[in-house]
């Protein structure tokens, strides 16, 4: 059964606690409002439901088909995406961490294209999709930053799903999420596992694991369990330079 809750709207936007939270939001850096004007940000608040847990791995947020009556921005954890093939096979669509919202490209069909699930105990904030429209309409920053994140997406899904070597591949998606979660910080958690990475970047599973331990064996990462420590991290920017979704900098991480 898919996540639901229900709240009054007008009570929402008027209340200043819920206004507060969203302003001290730790995540608040990597949110779709960071950085636009402060009037924008207060009003993006005002019509969030904050903090909404999802406790457990595998606890479903909306299952693909579904009316989109909201979309969710991910507060703690992560959520996956996902679609089911007429064989029964799952492919994983793309990850949200802190920050990123969920649902979106569902605004402009009616529905939910894809399913969404949580990975780890996770923690979302919620907008409805009436509220969110009409915060589009009357403020064009925040419309352009959405639009952005789902440019974003897609060139992110295309990139690491393209024409690259599983090397490359897999070296662009740790230099994202460490860029994602830690920043400039070497070791990263990876909260999802070895298969949904190989599905995700449309690889074996066994293939994934091996481009990990090649990694391992020059000396580039130490693997432990979800836990990867990137050592040379400017040797997996230079092999993922051509997928072309890595920032320079990451050059300098030590």
């Amino acid at each position: 059964m898919a996540f639901e809750i229900r709240s009054n709207p007008t009570a929402t936007a008027c209340n200043p606690a819920i206004r507060s939270a969203c302003t001290l939001c730790p995540v608040g850096g990597h949110c779709v409002t960071a950085g636009l004007p402060q009037a924008d940000m207060q009003r993006w608040a005002g019509v969030m439901i904050p903090h909404l847990p999802l406790a457990q791995a595998g606890k479903s947020l909306y299952a693909a088909g579904a009316t989109a009556d909201c979309v969710y921005v991910v507060r703690a954890g992560c959520i996956k995406t996902y679609t089911v093939d007429g064989e029964g096979n799952e492919r994983v669509r793309g990850f949200y961490l802190p920050g990123d919202v969920v649902g979106l490209d569902a605004i402009g069909i009616g529905h939910y294209p894809e399913n969404a699930v949580t990975v780890v105990g996770s923690q979302v904030c919620r907008v409805s999709k009436g509220q969110l429209q009409g915060l589009l309409a009357s403020a064009p920053s925040l419309n352009q930053r959405v639009m952005e994140r789902l440019t974003g997406e897609l060139r992110l899904a295309l990139a690491l799903g393209g024409d690259y070597s599983a090397d490359q591949r897999v070296a662009a998606f740790l230099l994202h999420i460490q860029e994602r979660l830690n920043g400039r910080g070497n070791a990263i958690k990876l909260p999802m596992s070895r298969r949904d990475i190989a599905s995700y970047l449309r690889l074996a599973t066994e293939t994934v694991c091996r481009v990990l331990t090649r990694f391992e064996d020059k000396g580039w990462i130490i693997s432990a369990d979800k836990t990867v420590t990137l050592r040379e991290p400017a040797a997996l920017w230079a092999l993922a330079e051509p997928v072309g979704i890595c920032r320079p900098r990451l050059r300098l991480a030590a």
